[in-house]
């Protein structure tokens, strides 16, 4: 009977280890397949996330380049084909997905003869999938402008409201004043091959005057506009990614067509995978898929990311395997020896991955921000030499990186002013930086190119310590020239009349008010011509705006040659002009310049072939005379000018001397 109860007891006891074996066994398992499981479920979520997040930047810079292209519009009083090749340029370097960038005036039907021949063109509709001659209608959207031209020559001149999904867009803009996108277009590229894209709107509304209230009126100018092709912006979105395994699609929600709602469908993996294996996938995608619905230009658009085939699985990992064969055949006290071990492991083996997943991540950004920064980065340490250099810079200085490291920085890229003068090293802010550890920033400095040849550059100079020592330095720099460039152009452009090339209002303001300044010092007198041309509205009207621009340049000559050195003439707007006539002491000394002007006028005009009689109202007011200050001169002189107009009989007006 002892017998019998002991081996009961040991068949007990073997029994229950092997039942506590089982479960700790499945337990480690199921937790092992839960880990796997969730790290995969993490993983994917991360690259979808990031995927979401460039894509949705892209978009935004989109919008950025289209509100800043309708801000230089609303900006200027008109723009050339010239300057918007020349404000486009880099918009399209530094968003090389943007395949085109249009301007689109509104034409009226009025206007369509006098717009055709100033630019060269003919408005045109597709029928029949060729252009053709655009027929009749109230008003036109015509391409006019499109960059890169060499690209989109053939859409010069095409009134987009005969494409019923453009008309829809910009119909829609204008009656929202917003941005406005297409559903899904077909996009010719440079191959001629037909990508598919999305083309967005930007509506421009310009100063139109004031209604009886005082409000500030608008009227609708035009419409910029760019064309995305999908493939290229998530292309650029997606470039500084540097895993795959995952699929992209995109929808357009609001699309009216099955067949236009995908806009975009690919596979991040290196080997191309058939779209229609993809949007199998998305049709019975189960719970690992991630979307998100985004709002571009007023159109809903679904991201869906999906796992590709043969990544992120949630297949049995073979260690849950090991751990149910290994656990079976060790005893209770084993188990439980093991089982405090494999929690200690798992415990230092999570902190690992973390630390080790931080690492990695630090390192990736810092390594694609080092190679995809816009700015130069060089190291230097407490000698001066250079010891790290990114791309960027060996790109805007013309040295490889071998020619670079182990070289003086300043005698190799900062030992000359811009002059060709010598730039001695002790007055560099950068030794500076590695003497004392204080940082720098200059504005406007020059390095030197490996041709010999200097770039514009700003640049910052930062210390580096270690134990408390100054080590080094990092100088971060940037190529400016163009943008030095484009301010300089702005100026101009802010500051003088784009059609004359005279000074506009505000340069002549400014002009006129330290003109007052001198003259107070000196006791001397000013005065102000406001003029406006008799019969120049006939032949604007007649002949159109080309030919009216003609007159105006001409007028705007005539002022030049006889002016004085010291006077400003100036275009103000439309057909009115004015003349500061600085530093006189008698009113017969701008009478003189006056009657000059009046003997210049007597000669016609010379407009197509035909001569047209133009004269001018003249109105005159002086300092101190008839004002103290810049705007009751102004005034006053256009007051006078006015009166000189409704006289007819006398040209110009000294104010104060009006009937």
């Amino acid at each position: 009977m002892r017998l019998l109860k002991k081996l009961y007891a040991e068949y007990v006891f073997v029994l229950v280890v092997l039942m506590l074996g089982l479960t700790t066994s499945g337990f480690f398992a199921w937790v092992q397949q839960q880990s796997a499981q969730e790290a995969t479920v993490r993983g994917f979520r991360i690259a979808a996330q990031d995927r979401i997040e460039l894509i949705t930047d892209k978009f935004d810079h989109n919008d950025i380049v289209l509100r800043s292209l309708s801000a230089f519009f609303r900006a200027s009083e008109h723009v050339s084909r010239e300057e918007f090749r020349i404000y486009t340029m880099q918009l399209l370097q530094d968003y090389s997905y943007i395949k085109a960038l249009e301007w689109i005036p509104r034409v009226m039907n009025t206007e369509r003869t006098a717009f055709e021949q100033a630019h060269g063109l003919h408005i045109t509709e597709l029928s029949g999938g060729l252009f053709g001659r655009a027929g009749n209608q109230e008003s036109y959207f015509p391409v006019t402008y499109a960059e890169p031209e060499t690209n989109n020559k053939r859409i010069l001149g095409f009134n987009i409201l005969s494409d019923e999904m453009r008309k829809l867009a910009i119909t829609k803009g204008m009656n929202g004043r917003q941005t406005t996108a297409t559903g899904r277009v077909n996009l010719l590229q440079v191959s001629n091959e037909y990508v598919p894209g999305i083309v967005f709107y930007e509506p421009v509304y310009k100063h139109a005057g004031h209604n009886a209230d005082g409000h500030e009126l608008e009227q609708m100018d035009g419409f910029i506009g760019s064309a995305v092709p999908m493939s290229d912006l998530i292309e650029a979105a997606i470039k500084p990614l540097n895993y795959s395994g995952v699929n992209i699609i995109i929808h357009d929600l609001m699309a009216d067509k099955d067949e236009d709602r995908v806009l975009f469908v690919r596979s991040t993996r290196l080997k191309k995978i058939p779209s229609e294996e993809i949007l199998e996938d998305y049709r019975v995608r189960e719970t690992l898929f991630e979307q998100a619905i985004i709002d571009v230009a007023g159109r809903k658009l679904q991201i869906t990311i999906l796992p590709a085939r043969g990544f992120f699985t949630m297949n049995v990992t073979p260690a849950v395997y090991l751990i149910l064969i290994g656990g079976i055949g060790f005893t209770l006290l084993l188990v439980f020896y093991m089982y405090s071990h494999i929690k200690e492991n798992e415990r230092i083996a999570k902190e690992v991955e973390t630390r080790t997943k931080e690492l990695a991540k630090a390192k990736r950004e810092t390594e694609m921000i080092l190679l995809s920064t816009q700015e130069g980065v060089t190291g230097i340490n407490q000698q001066g030499e250079i010891v790290f250099c990114n791309p960027t810079a060996s790109q805007i200085l013309g040295y490889s990186k071998k020619e670079l490291l182990g070289q003086s920085h300043h005698n190799l890229l900062h030992g000359k002013r811009a002059d060709g003068t010598a730039y001695m090293v002790e007055d560099s802010p950068i030794q500076h930086v590695l003497e004392y550890g204080t940082p720098c920033k200059v504005r406007d400095e020059v390095f030197w190119r490996k041709d010999g040849t200097q770039v514009q550059v700003e640049y910052t100079g930062s210390p580096i310590f270690e134990g408390g020592d100054i080590a080094g330095a990092v100088v971060i720099f940037r190529d400016i020239t163009k943008q030095l460039e484009m301010e300089k152009q702005l100026e101009q452009m802010a500051r003088h009349d784009q059609l004359t090339g005279l000074a506009n209002r505000i340069l002549f303001n400014e002009h006129l008010k330290n003109a007052l300044a001198r003259a107070e010092r000196n006791k001397t007198m000013i005065a102000v011509l406001y003029m406006d041309l008799n019969g120049f509205k006939p032949v604007n009207d007649t002949l159109g705006h080309a030919a009216g621009d003609k007159i105006l340049c001409d007028f705007g000559a005539i002022l030049r040659e006889v002016v004085r050195e010291t006077d400003v003439p100036a275009r103000l707007g439309g057909d009115e002009f004015a003349v500061l006539v600085d530093t006189i002491q008698k009113q017969e000394d701008a009478l003189l310049l006056v009657e000059r002007l009046l003997k210049r006028l007597e000669a016609p005009f010379e407009v197509a072939g035909e001569n047209f009689p133009i004269g001018a109202s003249i109105g005159i007011s002086f300092y101190p005379d008839n004002g103290q200050d810049a705007e009751t001169l102004v005034a006053h002189a256009d007051a006078a000018m006015y009166s000189a107009k409704k006289d007819k009989k006398l040209s110009y007006i000294i104010y104060g001397n009006a009937a």
